[in-house]
This record gives C-alpha cells, structure tokens and sequence, in this order.
C-alpha cells in the first residue's frame, strides 16, 4: 500500500502568507531539496505583495530542513536570500 499526500504550494504557502502578522513558527519544514525547489519556483509566480508576504512568513520560521538528500547550493542560496536563514540539511 502507498501513502500518497498531495500537497501543493498553494495548500502549504497561502495560510501563512494570509497571515498578516505571522507567528515565530515552532513546526519546522522539512521537505526535500525537490519540495523547496518547487516551493521557490512557485515563490516566482507570486505577485510582488504575496511575495514580501511570504518573505516575512518564511522568515518566521525558526527552523527550515532540507531532509533525504544533499540540497544544491543553488536552492540553499536562494532560500537564504529569500528567508534569512540557511536550510539545516540532516
């Protein structure tokens, strides 16, 4: 038997970009380099309003994970630029 879950960005993102003052988040994101870098490419198609919004929700964050495999360094980069903080690869 498979699991499967079908998350897409905008189930993941839009409650906390809705979020007008987002909380210091205590559940950490640990998707996979892939799942970032879908997230990131979605983070593209924002408009420039949902993008600061998701700027200041990401940075809420207190702890970011990139788990199951080595990030690319062009994903790392990013998140931090977008974010602040480095993904803690694990």
């Amino acid at each position: 038997m498979a699991l499967v879950i079908n998350l897409t960005p905008q189930k993941t993102l839009i409650p906390v970009i809705m979020a007008s003052n987002p909380p210091i988040m205590d559940t950490p994101n640990l998707p996979d380099p892939t799942a970032h870098s879908y997230l990131l490419g979605h983070y593209d198609s924002m408009s420039p309003a949902d993008q600061a919004s998701a700027r200041r929700s990401a940075a809420a964050l207190r702890l970011a994970v990139s788990g199951s495999s080595a990030c690319p360094i062009p994903v790392m980069n990013r998140w931090k630029e977008l974010t602040g903080k480095y993904l803690l690869e694990r």
